[in-house]
């Protein structure tokens, strides 16, 4: 299969979000139950995250799909010079795969902690910049 190019979420400007599917080898289907890795990076950093993020996830290191945030303005982001990176997991009752999933992270760098949020954490429409507390299902 032909290689997604990777964009530069530090110029783009038409979407809120990019997004990055694994094109190759299995990884169960996301469910009710999935969720994210979220990890926050300086605006000067974001495109080689990016690009080493989306690697991992050509090479099945990570899970199937990850998005980062772009220079777009959103009212979600508390930030805007910083971006926020997406790491989905299928199941966050998966705790192995979950873990698994963290621990490639650190393989790849990402050496502080970060916050694991459900998708239904997002759905419910909890952020932490609306004054939510406790959003994080796991903090590692």
């Amino acid at each position: 299969p032909e290689r997604q190019q990777i964009q530069q979420p530090s110029i783009e400007i038409k979407d809120f979000y990019l997004t990055k599917r694994r094109l190759e080898g299995d990884y169960p289907k996301s469910g009710d139950r999935a969720g994210k890795w979220l990890i926050f990076v300086d605006r000067d950093e974001v495109d080689g995250w990016w690009q080493k993020i989306s690697a991992a996830i050509d090479a099945g290191v990570l899970g199937g799909v990850a998005q980062v945030s772009t220079v777009r303005p959103n009212r979600l982001s508390p930030n805007p010079s910083r971006h926020v990176i997406c790491v989905f997991t299928y199941d966050s009752a998966d705790r192995a795969d979950v873990a698994r999933i963290r621990g490639a992270l650190r393989d790849l760098g990402v050496t502080e902690k970060i916050a694991y949020k459900t998708n239904q954490a997002t759905r419910e429409g909890r952020y932490k910049v609306r004054g939510d507390k406790n959003v994080a299902l796991y903090w590692e």
